[in-house]
Order: structure tokens, then C-alpha cells, then sequence
């Protein structure tokens, strides 16, 4: 496999495997932020072909394209597996693509980052690399980034769900003995989440950001309703930047909070659902305060 370096750097901070525009894109932003890079046959990636070229510790960008997506994910989710155990790999995408990612979803280590992202979505894939204190006063100046914030994004997120589900005794039947009927409970979600949705109205939507609690609203409901939910659309319940709402779902799945389920009509295609655990605490929340 060809690798070609940049800046004459032994190792590079970053590895591209990137497709088309998207590798130059990416080079003139790294280039921009003085991160040395090399770059890697995209395509030489899921073709079998020998990987030793990747540098571990150094993260791997990878383009998810048309191509692949039309493949679908499944037959592609062990060499991601794979790459994943070498090093810290985030998967580009663009918007439209989103609801073939789920069998990703549960492979340890992989990041996503949606193209084309704001500054502080990528600066948040690239951590924990460090910039120069030029570099890095330049971009908060310019895009107004607080990198300190974005530094420990992913660490917040693991901390938050490390208690969500702690051990099977806690598991409680769904429904929590309440009498209500799907109806009813799906009536009273959806009126939780316009409430919600109302705050925005009168203050500023970042200050209340709570993505993985809109997330678990918005499932539970849906569960109640019988309606299958899109990761892409999962994204906009969640209120956040679709990057920052992916690495929610993420951490979720990875806490045994969500789960996929395939689509019977599409093999290719996943939908995204509450585990029974998860339905049953949140019908003894709806217990508590109904």
C-alpha cells in the first residue's frame, strides 16, 4: 500500500484515508493548523490488502462514500473492527448516508464525524492532539473554539453513561405496573419533549443541551407508537450538531441503553431502539412523575 508523507514527518499526527476532494480538503485544514499528516490509498483499505502502513496512535480518518454504504456496513464492519484495534479511527460521512452507519455503531473505538462539519467538530475529532499555542489562540480567535471544552467531550460522555445500566438485578418488567396503555405513555413522552422543544423559544437551546436524555424521550416514545426510528433522525431529536448527536447514540449503544434492529425491507439499512431495559426505567420514571 502507497503512504506518502508530508513535511518529511517520521510519524504523522494524522492518517487520511480519504477519497476525491475530500483528502485535499482535509490536507489544507491540517496543513492550516501545522499538524503533520500522511495520506493512504482509500480504496486499498477494503480491498483486502495489507494495512501495516497505518500508524498506531496516530488517529485514521476514513471516508464512508456512496460505495461503500451500497455494499452495506455489515460486510464491511470487520475491517473497520480491525483498523479500530490499531488505532483511533473517526469514519467521515456526508448527511445522507447516516442511516447506514448502525452496524458501526457497536464496533469499539470508531468515531464519526459528519462532512461538512463545523471547525468545532473537527477540532473535537482531532483531540487529544496538541496544537502549538499560535496555532491554537489563533483558532479560538478566529472560530471562536474552546478547545479546553472540546478536549474532554468524549471523557464527559463515558462518565455520564458509566451508571446508566450497572448490573441486571436493577431490571424491572416494562411497563412498571402503572395500568397505562401505549397510548398513554406515548401521549405523555411526546408532551415532555414539546415542553422541551418550548424552552428554546425563550432561552438560548445550547444552555439545556442534554442529548442523550432527548434521545432516550424521543425512542421511548417511538417504541410506544410502534414507529421504527432512522439514525438520521434520531440526530435531530437529539438537538445537537449531528457529529455531537452521533457520538450520543454511540455511547449509548456501547452502555446497553440502545440497540439496532434491521430493517426487514432494506438489509443494508438499521433503525435505531431503547433496550427493554431501558423501556422499563423509563415507564418507572413515567410512574414517578405522572
Amino acid at each position: 500500500m502507497k503512504t506518502t508523507l508530508d513535511y518529511g514527518v517520521h510519524r504523522p499526527r494524522v492518517q487520511l484515508a480519504l477519497s476525491g476532494d475530500r483528502v485535499r480538503e482535509f490536507a489544507e485544514i491540517l496543513t492550516d493548523w501545522e499538524i503533520g499528516y500522511s495520506t493512504i490509498d482509500h480504496k486499498l483499505l477494503f480491498a483486502g490488502a495489507d494495512t501495516r502502513p497505518i500508524v498506531g496512535g496516530s488517529p485514521l480518518f476514513v471516508d464512508i462514500d456512496e460505495t461503500l454504504a451500497e455494499r452495506g456496513l455489515n460486510t464491511i464492519r470487520d475491517t473497520f473492527a480491525a483498523l479500530a484495534a490499531r488505532t483511533r479511527i473517526i469514519a467521515v460521512l456526508d448527511a445522507p448516508l447516516l442511516d447506514g452507519i448502525a452496524p458501526l455503531l457497536d464496533v469499539p473505538g470508531i468515531e464519526f464525524l459528519v462532512w461538512p462539519e463545523q471547525r468545532e467538530g473537527l477540532m473535537a475529532a482531532l483531540q487529544p492532539i496538541e496544537l502549538s499555542d499560535r496555532v491554537a489562540e489563533r483558532i479560538r480567535r478566529e472560530g471562536q473554539v474552546d478547545l479546553d471544552s472540546l478536549r474532554g467531550e468524549v471523557e464527559r460522555i463515558a462518565k455520564a453513561l458509566s451508571t446508566l445500566v450497572q448490573n441486571s438485578e436493577n431490571d424491572r418488567e416494562s411497563g412498571g405496573g402503572s395500568g397505562r396503555s401505549p397510548a398513554e405513555s406515548a401521549h405523555l413522552l411526546r408532551r415532555i419533549i414539546r415542553r422541551r422543544r418550548a424552552r428554546a423559544d425563550f432561552f438560548p437551546p445550547d444552555l439545556f443541551a442534554d442529548p442523550a436524555w432527548d434521545i432516550l424521550l424521543d425512542l421511548s416514545a417511538a417504541r410506544h407508537e410502534g414507529t421504527p426510528v432512522s439514525i438520521s433522525s434520531l440526530c435531530i431529536a437529539a438537538a445537537v450538531p449531528t457529529t455531537t448527536g452521533l457520538r450520543w447514540i454511540k455511547a449509548l449503544t456501547e452502555a446497553g441503553a440502545l440497540e439496532r434492529q434491521p430493517d426487514p425491507l432494506d438489509g443494508r439499512r438499521h433503525f435505531v431502539t431503547i433496550t427493554d431495559r431501558t423501556a422499563s426505567q423509563m415507564e418507572l420514571y413515567l410512574d414517578a412523575i405522572s
